[in-house]
């Protein structure tokens, strides 16, 4: 069956960048969803209150869309550690008293440090395998000694323990999230002190003859950071959150204990991976020194294996399960040139159709479920993710009402790419996304 597809030049929002304003992120993220389109598809369902679901949050795109429009109960899940501290210090309240004080505290602490002559010789530094390819002794020296003073600095007072312990909990609960906004400046200064490529979202070392000359100012950038970081919460978020309810889970709704009970909800916006990790978005090797360093060391490198279609499947089985559905013709194709890739696509679709199954049962009936995805092109096809998406609503209960087509108008990619490594052989890359909307029947 083919589900009707409605271009919706509404949805481009040419030229207008993430968040318009309103909300812009505190730490960069690769492949957002821009909240506008959250905002608007939200209104045009006319959902106003209730609880959100995102089984793939990210960095809380969605969640600042239901803010926008009323609501105030989101739960999300994440496999990045990186994606949910973000989201966490987006829509986390925080004092914002308290968090001025803190942050001016920091910054009078580095200027006294660097009008100093005290020497940072003797300081040790924790290390990730292959710490020093990516950062200089004198980086890495800087950037421990501001986690450390981080560190110091949010640890509940031992004070607290002697009051009443739902008093301690309160306590310790502020001052973790104090570390975690802290976080993600000294987060964005990583990446911008190492010998990563600039601008790039997947782990690059610059070349020999930038190495020589490269010696960032570590405390500047922190600092810079930390400033646009505090004026940006303080500006468009604090007084914004003040009373809602966040909960976020580290890991796949899929495998998730969490979800045994939780279900009931109005709304699901979300928006999957467009492909695995591998051949799309490296979400892993984005987040690599801030998981490694700051967060979930163990999980740091398997995040990419982790997600949707990371268990590499030459399983024909799997590319022979999809004949029935509206990808099966497109994958055959694929196949009868490369057997191996058609099982690898085969094997995201598998994942994300296993997903969406879960998830989708967790709405309320007459609930709305609206994936934002997009169309990527293998070996020269389209793989028809709209319609896929669309017929794994009608299986699971929903409804599917539209479709539309939008342009994606601010791209951080080059307009057309060589799919077959051929010299002067190019094709255009993904232009398009797609939103497609379903209700939950009775």
């Amino acid at each position: 069956m083919s589900y009707p597809l409605t271009r919706n030049e509404h949805y481009d929002f040419t030229g207008e960048a993430y968040g318009a304003k309103l909300y812009p992120n505190l730490h960069p993220y690769p492949a957002t969803m821009i909240p506008q389109l959250g905002i608007d598809i939200l209104k045009e369902l006319n959902i106003t209150q209730g609880r959100m679901l995102d089984p793939y949050c990210g960095s809380g795109s969605s969640f600042i869309a239901g803010l926008e429009v009323g609501l105030d109960d989101f739960t999300g899940y994440d496999i990045n550690p990186l994606a949910l501290l973000i989201c966490q210090a987006r829509l986390t309240y925080l004092d914002m008293e308290k968090l001025e004080s803190l942050v001016q505290k920091l910054e009078r602490r580095i200027e006294r440090l660097r009008a100093s002559s005290d020497s940072l010789g003797g300081i040790e530094v924790e290390k990730f395998n292959n710490f020093d390819y990516w950062f200089s002794p004198h980086a890495g020296q800087e950037l421990q000694w501001i986690k450390n003073t981080i560190v110091r600095m949010t640890k509940s007072s031992k004070k607290s323990e002697e009051f009443h312990e739902e008093s301690h909990k309160e306590s310790h609960e502020e001052s973790e999230a104090l570390r975690r906004f802290l976080f993600l400046p000294l987060s964005v200064t990583m990446r911008q002190c190492s010998y990563t490529r600039d601008k790039e979202f997947k782990l690059y070392r610059m070349s020999e003859d930038k190495l020589e000359n490269f010696s960032p100012p570590v405390f500047s950038m922190f600092t810079r950071a930390l400033r646009a970081c505090f004026l940006t919460y303080k500006a468009c978020y604090a007084q914004k959150i003040k009373g809602i309810q966040l909960t976020t889970n580290l890991g796949a709704y899929n495998n998730s204990s969490h979800n045994k009970n939780n279900s009931g909800y109005d709304v699901i916006l979300t928006s999957p991976p467009y492909g695995d990790s591998r051949t799309t978005v490296a979400y892993g090797q984005f987040s690599l020194f801030a998981n490694a360093w700051l967060l979930e060391q163990s999980q740091a490198r398997a995040i990419d294996n982790l997600s949707l279609g990371g268990k590499r499947s030459q399983n024909k089985d799997c590319v022979a399960a999809l004949n029935s559905s509206a990808l099966g013709e497109v994958v055959a194709s694929i196949a009868n040139e490369d057997e191996a890739r058609a099982a690898e696509v085969a094997a995201f679709y598998r994942d994300l159709k296993e997903s969406m199954a879960r998830w989708m049962k967790a709405l309320k009936v007459g609930g709305k479920a609206v994936v934002v995805v997009g169309n990527r092109t293998v070996k020269g096809f389209v793989l028809p993710t709209d319609q896929f998406v669309a017929e794994c609503m009608e299986q699971q209960n929903l409804c599917h009402e539209v479709s539309y087509q939008r342009k994606i108008s601010r791209k951080r990619m080059p307009s057309r790419n060589s799919p077959r490594n051929l010299a002067g052989e190019t094709a255009p890359t993904m232009m398009s996304e797609f939103i497609v909307v379903g209700s939950k029947r009775r």
